[in-house]
């Protein structure tokens, strides 16, 4: 049990340390990526799950994680255009996306919480046995 709960909470962690570096990630298969520079239409290349099936990539928006389509990679699904400034400016859901993440940080914070606690009443009852026993 305490095993378990040091994984969850080096997990919660991990995300939280992305979240805040402000890490996205991958639109198809959710591996963490990290934009340095250029733009927002991101390419990850042999992604496992690409929406790009006969080249092996996904085209997605580093603002918002919505999938790209079309020669150009700048629209959605739909036809929508996605980037409707530019592809070096904010998306057309840039806004609802922030949203989600800080939701997301609200909530990965949270699970922090509640872990660390489990692990403190765990730890407590853990040294409370041993004691028992020992008597």
């Amino acid at each position: 049990m305490y095993h378990d709960l040091t994984v969850q909470l080096n997990e919660a962690q991990t995300e939280q340390l992305m979240l805040n570096q402000g890490w996205r990630r991958c639109a198809g298969c959710k591996i963490w990526v990290e934009k340095s520079a250029g733009c927002n239409h991101m390419t990850h290349k042999q992604c496992p799950q690409p929406n790009q099936r006969l080249q092996r990539k996904t085209h997605f928006c580093y603002c918002c994680g919505e999938l790209l389509y079309d020669p150009s990679r700048k629209h959605e699904k739909n036809g929508t255009l996605h980037f409707e400034n530019g592809v070096f400016e904010p998306c057309r859901k840039d806004t609802v996306a922030q949203r989600v993440r800080n939701k997301l940080k609200k909530d990965v914070q949270h699970q922090i919480d509640s872990v660390q606690h489990d692990l403190l009443v765990h730890g407590v009852n853990e040294k409370q046995q041993t004691n028992d026993a020992e008597d």
